[in-house]
Protein backbone atom coordinates (compact mmCIF):
# COMPACT_ATOMS: atom_id res chain seq x y z
CA UNK A 1 0.00 0.00 0.00
CA UNK A 2 1.91 2.96 -1.38
CA UNK A 3 1.02 6.61 -0.91
CA UNK A 4 1.93 9.14 -2.74
CA UNK A 5 3.41 12.11 -1.47
CA UNK A 6 2.60 15.87 -3.21
CA UNK A 7 5.00 18.44 -3.00
CA UNK A 8 4.78 21.71 -4.26
CA UNK A 9 6.68 25.07 -3.50
CA UNK A 10 4.56 28.39 -3.14
CA UNK A 11 6.35 31.28 -4.53
CA UNK A 12 7.80 33.76 -3.11
CA UNK A 13 6.09 36.73 -4.98
CA UNK A 14 7.32 38.97 -7.94
CA UNK A 15 10.60 39.83 -5.39
CA UNK A 16 13.97 38.57 -6.45
CA UNK A 17 16.29 37.41 -3.37
CA UNK A 18 18.59 40.16 -3.86
CA UNK A 19 15.60 42.71 -3.69
CA UNK A 20 14.43 40.84 -0.49
CA UNK A 21 18.01 40.72 1.08
CA UNK A 22 18.24 44.48 0.43
CA UNK A 23 14.98 44.98 1.97
CA UNK A 24 16.24 43.05 5.36
CA UNK A 25 19.50 44.82 5.26
CA UNK A 26 17.77 48.32 5.50
CA UNK A 27 15.50 46.53 8.63
CA UNK A 28 18.82 45.88 10.15
CA UNK A 29 19.66 49.25 9.83
CA UNK A 30 17.18 50.06 11.37
CA UNK A 31 16.94 47.92 14.32
CA UNK A 32 20.99 49.17 14.92
CA UNK A 33 20.06 52.64 15.20
CA UNK A 34 16.57 51.55 17.43
CA UNK A 35 18.84 49.24 19.75
CA UNK A 36 21.28 52.49 19.96
CA UNK A 37 18.56 54.96 20.84
CA UNK A 38 17.16 52.32 23.61
CA UNK A 39 20.46 52.10 25.16
CA UNK A 40 21.15 55.82 25.29
CA UNK A 41 17.53 56.94 26.69
CA UNK A 42 17.86 55.10 29.83
CA UNK A 43 19.96 57.82 31.20
CA UNK A 44 18.69 60.73 28.72
CA UNK A 45 15.22 61.41 29.70
CA UNK A 46 12.24 61.02 27.83
CA UNK A 47 13.01 62.48 24.27
CA UNK A 48 14.57 60.30 21.34
CA UNK A 49 15.88 61.22 17.94
CA UNK A 50 17.34 59.59 15.64
CA UNK A 51 18.16 59.90 11.68
CA UNK A 52 19.46 57.67 9.32
CA UNK A 53 20.18 57.68 5.51
CA UNK A 54 20.94 54.29 3.85
CA UNK A 55 21.55 55.74 0.34
CA UNK A 56 17.62 55.19 -0.93
CA UNK A 57 15.64 56.34 2.20
CA UNK A 58 15.87 58.98 4.70
CA UNK A 59 14.88 58.80 8.10
CA UNK A 60 13.85 61.05 10.74
CA UNK A 61 12.07 60.16 13.60
CA UNK A 62 11.89 61.23 17.45
CA UNK A 63 10.31 59.25 20.29
CA UNK A 64 8.55 60.25 23.24
CA UNK A 65 9.22 57.61 25.92
CA UNK A 66 11.48 54.18 25.38
CA UNK A 67 8.34 51.67 25.20
CA UNK A 68 7.72 53.78 22.11
CA UNK A 69 11.05 52.52 21.01
CA UNK A 70 10.71 49.13 21.85
CA UNK A 71 7.50 48.68 20.28
CA UNK A 72 9.24 50.25 16.67
CA UNK A 73 12.23 47.28 17.71
CA UNK A 74 9.22 44.76 17.79
CA UNK A 75 7.25 46.01 15.32
CA UNK A 76 10.62 46.04 13.05
CA UNK A 77 11.42 42.47 13.82
CA UNK A 78 8.56 41.40 12.86
CA UNK A 79 8.65 42.74 9.51
CA UNK A 80 11.90 41.16 8.85
CA UNK A 81 10.84 37.72 9.87
CA UNK A 82 8.10 38.28 7.02
CA UNK A 83 11.02 39.08 5.09
CA UNK A 84 13.09 36.12 6.49
CA UNK A 85 10.14 33.41 5.37
CA UNK A 86 10.26 34.78 1.72
CA UNK A 87 13.76 33.22 1.76
CA UNK A 88 12.92 30.03 3.32
CA UNK A 89 8.94 29.10 2.23
CA UNK A 90 7.76 26.78 4.56
CA UNK A 91 6.35 23.32 3.74
CA UNK A 92 3.24 21.75 4.94
CA UNK A 93 2.70 18.26 4.62
CA UNK A 94 -0.96 17.37 4.35
CA UNK A 95 -1.63 14.08 5.62
CA UNK A 96 -4.96 12.15 5.21
CA UNK A 97 -6.71 11.23 9.01
CA UNK A 98 -6.99 7.57 7.99
CA UNK A 99 -3.06 7.41 8.46
CA UNK A 100 -3.58 8.54 12.09
CA UNK A 101 -3.90 5.58 14.82
CA UNK A 102 -6.71 5.86 17.15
Amino acid sequence: MGYEIISYKITVGCRTQAQILARIAEIDALLDVLFTTALTSVGNGNIFQYKLDTGQTKTDVTYTSTSEVATAIKDYESIRTLYRNKLIPRMVRLVDSKTFRR
